[in-house]
């Protein structure tokens, strides 16, 4: 004879936003693995290669340091490997 358990609405809730929670990492992990294997990437993908920069500050290298930028379609790219000489370049 199969025995049932009746579990708390809790239970079922926390299990829910936990799984959320691991959806959304692996979402996010997604998109920066994504960004790893591309030659050209947006400014929001540059800023999410964990080289500490946020978007406005690639978009000032890019406006007052002559870091390179492509244009298509009204989008900003940046070749990644442009970005990498760039940092190399004003290293201190």
């Amino acid at each position: 004879m199969p025995i049932q358990l009746e579990l708390p609405q809790g239970f079922y809730d926390e299990i829910q936003e936990a799984l959320r929670g691991v959806y959304r990492h692996a979402i996010e992990q997604a998109r920066r693995d994504t960004a790893t294997v591309k030659e050209y990437l947006t400014v929001a993908e540059a800023s999410e290669l964990h080289i500490s920069a946020s978007e406005t500050l690639i978009r000032k290298w890019i406006a007052e340091n002559g870091l390179p930028k492509y244009e298509i379609g009204g989008k900003t790219y940046i070749k990644k490997q442009d970005l990498y000489d760039f940092i190399e370049r004003h290293r201190q």
